[in-house]
């Protein structure tokens, strides 16, 4: 086991324990099982209200309406902590489309109370199913991204541009997923 998945429980307590009813989620390398010993934990917490959120010990990373963002570091392990509101991850998903392969389909649930988490993931997951396009085309960028740590800029501009066009019926898809007009399968 990893240093990552040992302290994993720990940190979680602890934002549980500022926030029980939090959607929790793990994202990055740790979720998709291909850690470095020098990789951090991405975590992500949705929350009813940010105000008044932190964590313990962390230095402020960034901070805008329904968002805050943490860095630290836990027995050894670097950590990114961000608490965002409901509204703040669902702009977070439709702002960046590849964002909703990644989060949630791609992350790893660990507390999920009112069921948020899954909600979305329960809606997206079709699509990707019946547009295995669009999966081949992301699981090619989140190789070469955790290959390669130097992806941000071009690279990483590069590939993001690409989804658009390669599957440009995504946004129809998510705009009918907020509209309501959606209701999958």
């Amino acid at each position: 086991m990893s240093k990552q998945r040992e302290v994993l429980p720990k940190v979680l307590a602890m934002v549980i324990a500022q926030v029980p009813d939090a959607a929790i989620y793990l994202s990055g390398s740790v979720a998709l099982g291909n850690e470095r010993p020098d990789s951090d934990l991405d975590i992500y917490a949705v929350v009813p209200d940010i105000k008044g959120v932190h964590y313990p010990g962390g230095t402020m990373g960034g901070e805008r309406e329904g968002y805050k963002s943490f860095a630290a570091e836990y027995e050894g392990v670097p950590l990114e902590v961000r608490f965002m509101t409901p509204s703040f991850f669902e702009g977070h998903l439709h702002g960046k489309p590849w964002r909703g392969y990644k989060t949630p389909l791609k992350s790893e649930i660990l507390s999920d109370p009112n069921g948020f988490l899954q909600s979305w993931k329960d809606r997206l997951a079709p699509w990707f199913r019946d547009h295995p396009e669009a999966v081949a085309l992301w699981e090619q960028w989140i190789t070469e991204y955790t290959d390669c740590r130097c992806t941000k800029g071009k690279k990483q501009g590069k590939l993001i541009q690409q989804f658009p066009y390669a599957v440009p019926h995504f946004w129809p898809y998510l705009d009918g997923l907020y509209s309501g007009e959606v209701i999958p399968e």
